[in-house]
């Protein structure tokens, strides 16, 4: 072999180290680089799950703090309005979510809830039964009032409870104004928006955000428990404390969840 060719070999061989020391330096490196990024993965998880555990303490201490607050405290609650508040179609008046609601209150908050029922009648809308019962609420002084209007007030065929959607926004605007007038600033008010009526819904569920922006009241919009849904009302037939479901109302599921809509709103004016 000649110089060339020993020269080649030498080459050959000196670049078989160089690669391999590369490699071996690379996988070394690689390897560290892994085992590193693991590390801080572990003592990121780490942090975040203690971080997770302090701010579940730190929310439970909070919530004892607030039930401890109002524990034994009387609080009267008077809902308006109208089959909803009735409690039309659950299968026990315990299911409604008046009922619900009160039970949230007392649960969560420590409130000893007094609820005053017989202001939510079938098929009734703010015309027909807002004078009889602002009458009953200025007396009765409550801490909170809920107010569920519009369903009926929206129907053209209902010759005893429609008004146009101005009227509705006006009438309601008033309400809430009277209340306020007759019981001071002690009473807490909560707006509920309509009842499964399509494009009307929306329509009278706007002039109720409206009043709850012009009035300062807190509106606990419902649509989310009706639209697109047939897992809250009916099924027609079903046996319910109030004869047979009609369909349409709110069923027990459709209650809780009206009920759960309702307290986070309660919640914000009562911890």
């Amino acid at each position: 072999m000649g110089k060339k060719g020993w020269l080649v070999v030498l080459l050959f061989f000196i670049t078989v180290g160089v690669l391999g020391t590369g490699n071996w330096y690379y996988q070394a490196n690689t390897g560290k680089t892994i085992e590193k990024a693991q590390q801080q993965y572990k003592k990121d998880l780490a942090k975040e799950r203690q971080h997770s555990l302090e701010a579940k303490a730190a929310k439970e201490s909070a919530a004892k703090q607030i039930y401890e607050k109002h524990k034994g405290k009387e609080l009267v609650y008077l809902p308006v309005g109208s089959s909803l508040t009735a409690g039309d179609f659950a299968t026990k008046k315990s299911k409604t979510y008046t009922a619900l609601l009160a039970g949230r209150i007392h649960q969560d908050l420590g409130y000893e809830v007094k609820t005053i029922n017989g202001y939510g009648k079938s098929g009734t809308g703010l015309k027909d039964h807002g004078a009889d019962s602002l009458l009953h609420i200025i007396f009765n002084h409550p801490d909170l009032v809920t107010i569920e209007f519009g369903t009926f007030d929206l129907n053209r065929n209902a010759k005893n409870t429609y008004v146009s959607t101005g009227q509705f926004k006006k009438d309601l605007e008033n309400f809430v104004d009277e209340i306020r007038k007759g019981t001071g600033k002690k009473t807490k008010i909560i707006l509920i928006t309509t009842w499964n009526s399509g494009q009307l819904s929306f329509t009278y569920d706007h002039a109720i955000e409206e009043v709850g922006k012009a009035k300062g009241v807190p509106v606990a919009n419902i649509e989310s428990v009706w639209l697109n849904r047939s897992d809250t009302h009916g099924p027609n037939g079903e046996k319910a404390a109030t004869g047979k479901s009609d369909g349409w109302l709110a069923n027990d599921k459709g209650h809780k969840e009206i009920a759960n809509t309702v307290y986070k709103k309660a919640y914000g004016l009562l911890k």
